[in-house]
């Protein structure tokens, strides 16, 4: 990963997350989520080169694989530190519409839902403000709904995290 960002690698992948292709928007995703996790840097990076933006717009009109991948990238560069632009963004709403989606059922929304969770649930780590925008967007109920509803015990535990990390709101 130091090797993609030595060579200015990052912004040619956030490029690729507005690809046409979803195989190439896939593959960027979870790299950028991978680089983003391991360094704050490289999270940085992720947001000056566009990619929150890209990912937030891909929960709003992507696939429900797109979905998923913006939202595994959107909780890497979260825990890198890069929250408020995520907020600043909608993207804590779009993730609670991804929670409230009932488009299909299916195992693939099923993963979708659970990393909207999961990205919430970094998110709302140790941040009141966002704690209260994940409530005032109908967050709780919604991941109330996954915990109580999801077939997949991933997802409920994902879906409980955000329940838990809050002692403010």
């Amino acid at each position: 990963m130091a090797s993609i960002a030595k060579a200015n690698g990052i912004k040619p992948l956030v490029a690729q997350l507005d690809s046409s292709d979803e195989k190439t928007t896939a593959y960027a995703a979870r790299v950028l989520a991978d680089m983003a996790r391991k360094q704050e840097e490289y999270a940085k990076q992720v947001a000056q080169a566009g990619g929150i933006a890209l990912c937030v717009k891909l929960l709003a009109k992507g696939s429900l694989e797109a979905q998923e991948l913006a939202a595994h990238a959107l909780t890497g560069i979260a825990a890198g530190g890069c929250k408020e632009k995520i907020r600043e963004l909608g993207g804590i709403e779009l993730l609670v519409r991804v929670l409230k989606s009932n488009r299909s059922e299916s195992s693939q929304l099923e993963r979708v839902k659970a990393h909207a969770a999961n990205a919430l649930a970094e998110l709302a780590r140790d941040d009141a403000p966002i704690q209260r925008e994940v409530v005032q967007c109908g967050g709780i109920d919604a991941l109330v709904a996954v915990v109580t509803t999801s077939k997949l015990d991933s997802s409920k535990a994902r879906a409980a995290d955000p329940l838990m990390t809050s002692d403010d709101v």
